[in-house]
C-alpha cells in the first residue's frame, strides 16, 4: 500500500476558474466548526469558480470514498455557491449554501482503514446489509449546510464570529447539526494573541462520520459541548496553541459501559500545540 497526503494538479484556464484533480486539500468554504476534519484531504476533482466584481462564487466537487470491483463505488458529489464581500472598510464577510450528496454508502460499511477505522457515531445495523457485509450504515447521507462567517474590529481588536448548520434529508431522525463561535484577537505577529469558543451539537445522523473532526466528542456525531481556544505568537515562525474540548457523547442513544446503558458521557480533551512555521 501507498498513501500520499496530498498529490494533485491545478489548472487555471482563467483568473476566476481552477480546476483541480487528485489527492487535495478541502475544497469547500468552511468556518472553524469541527463539522469537517481540515486534516482529511479528499480524492478525487473539484472545480472552483469566483466572480471578482459581485464577490460570488462556486465550488463542485467529485469525491471517490471507497473503490469496488464487484459492487458500485461509493462516492459524495458536493456543490456550494456563495458570497464574499465587504460591509465597511474593517467588516467582511462570508455566507454560502451546499449540498453533499453521498452514493453508496447506505447498506456498506464505509469505514477508514486500519486502527483509524469505525462508522464514527453513525447509526449501523447488522441485517439488510450488502452480500459478505456483516455491519453497515443504515443511511444514505444527503447533507444541506448554511455557513456565514463576519470579520470586523472591536476595540481595536479583530473579531471573528461564524454560524455553521446541516441536515442529512436522507435520515428520518436525529439529522441536525448547529455549531457557532466567535474568536477575538489575531496571533500573528511576535507577542499577539486570539482567544475563541465554539459550541457544537451534531445528531447521530446529521453528518457522514468519515468526514467529521477526530478531536470533538472523541471523533463521533452524536455530541455537544464546547471548545475554549487559545494561540499566543511566541515569535515571528513559532505560535502557541492551547484548545481544551469540554464535551458530552452519546446524546441520543446510549453506549453499553460496565453492563449499563450509559448516555450523556463526559468526553474532555487538552491539546497543547507549539508550531514553527518556516
Amino acid at each position: 500500500a501507498l498513501d500520499l497526503d496530498l498529490a494533485y494538479v491545478e489548472w487555471a484556464p482563467n483568473a476566476a476558474t481552477k480546476v483541480t484533480l487528485g489527492k487535495m486539500k478541502q475544497p469547500l468554504a468552511m468556518t472553524t466548526s469541527y463539522f469537517v476534519d481540515k486534516d482529511i484531504n479528499p480524492e478525487g476533482a473539484a472545480l472552483a469558480f469566483t466572480h471578482a466584481p459581485t464577490g460570488a462564487f462556486v465550488n463542485a466537487a467529485l469525491f471517490d470514498l471507497v473503490e469496488r470491483s464487484s459492487a458500485a463505488d461509493s462516492t459524495a458529489v458536493a456543490l456550494q455557491v456563495g458570497l464574499r464581500g465587504k460591509l465597511t472598510d474593517e467588516t467582511s464577510y462570508v455566507l454560502a449554501a451546499s449540498e453533499m450528496k453521498h452514493r453508496a454508502v447506505k447498506n456498506l460499511a464505509v469505514i477508514q482503514s486500519g486502527a483509524a477505522g469505525g462508522f464514527f457515531g453513525n447509526t449501523t445495523k447488522t441485517v439488510g446489509c450488502a452480500a459478505g457485509v456483516t455491519t453497515c450504515l443504515a443511511n444514505e447521507f444527503e447533507v444541506r449546510n448554511v455557513l456565514a462567517e463576519v470579520t470586523t474590529v472591536v476595540a481595536d481588536y479583530p473579531v471573528v464570529a461564524f454560524v455553521d448548520w446541516a441536515e442529512n434529508t436522507k435520515a428520518a431522525k436525529l439529522n441536525k447539526a448547529l455549531a457557532y463561535g466567535v474568536t477575538l484577537g489575531k496571533a500573528s505577529l511576535p507577542n499577539t494573541w486570539e482567544v475563541g469558543v465554539v459550541s457544537q451539537k451534531v445528531e447521530k445522523d446529521a453528518l457522514f462520520g468519515q468526514w467529521i473532526d477526530s478531536d470533538y466528542a472523541a471523533g463521533n456525531t452524536d455530541g455537544d459541548g464546547y471548545a475554549l481556544r487559545g494561540a499566543y505568537q511566541v515569535a515571528k515562525n513559532w505560535k502557541l496553541n492551547v484548545t481544551y474540548m469540554v464535551n458530552e457523547t452519546n446524546n441520543d442513544v446510549p453506549v453499553v459501559v460496565s453492563g449499563k446503558n450509559v448516555l450523556d458521557r463526559d468526553y474532555k480533551r487538552l491539546q497543547l500545540d507549539l508550531n514553527y512555521a518556516f
